[in-house]
């Protein structure tokens, strides 16, 4: 996959717009290296359902950017802000208020 600005800013979107689908998402960081993107994803509490469909849009995005490989990690907050869970490395690409 070319890693023209004008792909990435699609890929960006296009993870944004998936990941958004999710109501219980509250914030998402992409990072880039190379032909790898690392995906932090924050959800409210461990919910299994919530869970699986994060999986859903993960194998989707997977088939959809073949030329990429993924790294994702869902972060349960668990009452607690972002920042005292994990360190967000990357974009945030999708935030919001808790």
């Amino acid at each position: 996959m070319a890693s023209t600005a004008a792909s990435q800013g699609v890929e960006t979107e296009t993870i944004r717009a998936m990941l958004s689908e999710i109501q219980e998402v509250e914030s998402a960081f992409l990072l880039r290296r190379a032909n790898k993107l690392f995906i932090t994803i924050t959800v409210p509490t461990k919910d299994y359902d919530v869970e699986d469909r994060i999986c859903d849009v993960q194998l989707r995005l997977m088939d959809r950017f073949t030329g990429y490989s993924f790294d994702f990690n869902v972060v349960p907050l668990n009452g607690r802000k972002a920042t005292d869970v994990v360190t967000p490395s990357g974009q945030l690409i999708l935030g919001r208020a808790a």
